[in-house]
């Protein structure tokens, strides 16, 4: 996805003690050969600027029937980079990958949504965005006469109602990853089990004897 760029700011902070005031993009997944499912390996943003301390946390979550993200993250989706670990761009060509602990797995023909919150609702952040009728600052002659259509941005000071942005989109890559074909041996071991002796005392206990050795051997 090749965006037209400019920059937008991600909400100013909350009131002491207020919730996240998250940025959110929805992205909808094309069917692609080989199965209803694909696993995501990394998503890239571009950032302008930066706060000087505090890092920001992406994650995916699911969105509901009508189209907004809803507060269902799935799962190996969150992610959390240091400041030192953003990289920033006046031109919106830099990106900052955020690399998932294991693929994650989204299915097709469905909507879900990135969702970018910094740390302390910092307003130092900035990422690049495309916005219909704005031209591209790395070559003005570009401008973008039509939306995306493939999904919306919104933002949210509440980080559970989210407001729609319909001519603006962030500025995205989403990677998936490509499985090869190949052979491995698992070993499977079973538990410890537990084990319980009973020594009979008398003939007359010899039937209550056999009944608890075969609820032994059952366990």
């Amino acid at each position: 996805y090749t965006a037209i760029t400019h920059e937008v700011a991600v909400p100013p902070p909350a009131p002491a003690g207020g919730s996240t005031d998250p940025l959110s993009q929805t992205f909808f997944v094309q069917k692609q050969q080989g199965g209803d499912y694909i696993f995501l390996s990394s998503i890239d943003v571009y950032f302008k600027n930066k706060d000087s301390s505090k890092g920001v946390t992406l994650e995916i979550r699911e969105v509901g029937d009508t189209g907004y993200p809803t507060g269902f993250i799935l799962p190996f989706s969150t992610v959390y980079k240091r400041s030192s670990e953003v990289n920033t761009s006046s031109t919106g060509q830099t990106s900052t990958t955020f690399t998932f602990e294991s693929p994650v797995c989204v299915k097709a023909d469905k909507d879900y949504a990135i969702v970018l919150a910094p740390d302390g609702n910092s307003p130092e952040y900035r990422i690049w965005t495309a916005e219909t009728g704005v031209p591209d600052v790395a070559n003005t002659a570009l401008v973008s006469n039509q939306s995306w259509g493939l999904g919306t941005l919104f933002f949210s000071v509440s980080n559970r109602v989210f407001n729609a942005i319909q001519n603006e989109d962030i500025k995205f890559t989403v990677n998936r990853a490509d499985f090869s074909s190949t052979s491995g041996t698992v070993t499977l071991n079973n538990g410890d089990y537990e084990f319980l002796t009973v020594n009979a005392r008398s003939e007359e206990h010899t039937s209550e004897l056999q009944s608890l050795r075969h609820l032994v051997c059952r366990l």
